[in-house]
């Protein structure tokens, strides 16, 4: 599956009342849902390239079948070597739930 849910808000907690819309995704046994936040794929190496979402799911593909601990690692070990010491200039969040096989 690489079905993708987009923001309908600001973030969480950052505006009081806020109002946000609600989605419904259904995920299969071994599915991943990967929540993140745009300091990762605005990473920036040194040569000034963006991260960007096609490297992401790249990396989640070659990973898909990990536990959400080991594709965390895979993701953050990624960014690391992308970025090439370049500093981060935006948190960079992540958040991964797996639905276990029953």
């Amino acid at each position: 599956m690489n079905d993708e849910l987009w923001a309908t808000g600001p973030p969480l907690g950052l505006i009081p009342d806020s109002i946000y819309t609600e989605d419904e995704l259904h995920l299969d046994p071994g599915d991943a849902l990967i929540l993140y936040t745009d300091g990762i794929t605005e990473a920036t190496n040194c040569d000034g390239l963006e991260y960007e979402m096609t490297r992401l799911k790249d990396v989640c593909r070659v990973h898909a079948g990990k536990s959400a601990d080991e594709l965390a690692a895979a993701i953050v070990a990624d960014l690391d070597a992308f970025a090439c010491g370049t500093p981060y200039e935006d948190d960079h969040t992540l958040v991964i739930a797996r639905r276990l096989d029953q």
